[in-house]
């Protein structure tokens, strides 16, 4: 019986023509290294033809023959997020059978050489049945010295197939913050030219306004940078000395003028939104026992800014600084988060009443700063001098007058 089974196999090695190839996708040796340079298009549609080309390297010591790079589809899309993790640390179970994209073949690949390679096949021509993310994967195969057929390379990444209708778009805004460290007292004194200089050609708030073309984005403008605007196109002193009377006459009129003009008209075309008055460390204000200051710089922030742009804010939107809320949890307390949202001009806080209150120290944690000597802006937190901290105050404290305006009701 044996003897049969024998001769049998050696019938139907001759019939077949000698040598059985091992199937190619049985074989991973790693000998050849893939990468993808690109992927178009970028928004697969149907009637569209799909690109790829990247580079091979050969890291073995052997020359490889009749290379080619061939694509792999999932036959179904990913149903989780997290699937995106598995795959990507090399989870083969959503490789997919081979489709008939297939690279023109490379003669030969000597050791340590690099070799191109594109592939195109048009995205009709996918078994691509339902919207949503394929994996893509791609494999090389070519012949060693051998003379078998066996994969030397796999890569894998990710194919969006969401035809026009197939999913509903969500919506999203793009924020584009107009804040800055505030740099004024409640008399109108600037304590520094860092405004003028922000608001000048090439500065860093002019850059801001005039960056964001015509992209579709949401303005984020801080009340405290449009009436510091408004108070120097007016005129204004910069503080030279700790007492009041010390100050010499500001420079920067024109550059704020300028720049408030471009605000306005950047404002008239895209929604806005406003932040705070000075954009205050929320977290720490409440921590000192400062709850009112942080209504009082919420309650009228919307209006504040829709009478400097002569434009309409749709409400109040603010973060937390650094994105704390809390400090790390300790065994001695375990302080309750402070919370600060968007709203329709309103603040909305809250606090644990089971919480006491107390002044924190910068010493205490990340999120810890003492409210009365530093303030946070789009930057981060600014600590400021002795005796500026009252440029952050509600903007319906008493302020300098100025040539009146037209606003909006």
């Amino acid at each position: 019986m044996v003897k049969a089974i024998s001769v049998l196999a050696v019938v139907l090695l001759m019939l077949f023509g000698g040598t059985v190839h091992a199937n190619p996708r049985q074989t991973l040796t790693d000998s050849v290294e893939l990468s993808i340079t690109t992927m178009r298009p970028l928004n697969p549609q149907p009637g569209k033809t799909l690109r790829m080309s990247g580079r091979l390297r050969n890291t073995s010591s052997d020359t490889i023959a009749s290379i080619q790079v061939r694509l792999l589809l999932s036959t179904t899309p990913m149903a989780t997020r997290s699937e995106i993790a598995t795959v990507t640390a090399g989870a083969a179970d959503r490789d997919g059978p081979p489709t008939l994209a297939v690279s023109e073949p490379i003669a030969l690949l000597l050791p340590r050489t690099n070799a191109d390679w594109s592939l195109e096949l048009p995205l009709d021509d996918l078994p691509l049945i339902f919207p949503g993310v394929y994996v893509a994967g791609l494999e090389v195969i070519g012949t060693g010295t051998d003379g078998v057929t066996q994969r030397l390379g796999l890569t894998r990444t990710f194919l969006p197939w969401f035809p026009q209708g197939s999913v509903t778009p969500v919506s999203l805004a793009w924020l584009w913050p107009v804040t800055s460290r505030p740099d004024r007292g409640l008399a109108g004194l600037q304590l520094s030219e860092q405004t003028a200089a922000e608001m000048a050609a090439g500065g860093r708030l002019d850059r801001i306004i005039n960056n964001a073309g015509d992209s579709r984005i949401t303005w984020v403008f801080d009340p405290c940078v449009l009436q510091t605007a408004e108070d120097m196109v007016d005129g204004y002193s910069v503080a030279t000395g700790p007492a009041s009377s010390q100050s010499t006459a500001g420079a920067g009129a024109p550059a704020a003028e300028q720049w408030l003009a471009a605000a306005r008209r950047s404002a008239s075309k895209q929604q806005s939104v406003a932040t705070p008055y000075a954009f205050p460390d929320a977290t720490a204000l409440q921590r000192a026992g400062m709850d009112k200051t942080v209504t009082q710089s919420t309650a009228t922030a919307a209006a504040e800014v829709a009478a400097s742009t002569r434009a309409s804010v749709s409400g109040v939107l603010a973060w937390p600084a650094a994105g704390i809320t809390t400090l790390p949890p300790s065994p001695a307390s375990s302080p309750a988060p402070a919370s600060l949202g968007r709203s329709s001009g309103r603040s909305s806080t809250s606090r644990s009443a089971s919480t006491s209150r107390r002044p924190t120290s910068s010493r205490s944690g990340p999120s810890s700063r003492t409210a009365t000597s530093s303030k946070t802006t789009g930057r981060g937190t600014a600590t400021t001098r002795p005796g500026s901290t009252s440029a952050l105050r509600s903007p319906t404290a008493p302020r300098r007058s100025r040539r009146a305006l037209p606003r909006r009701p």
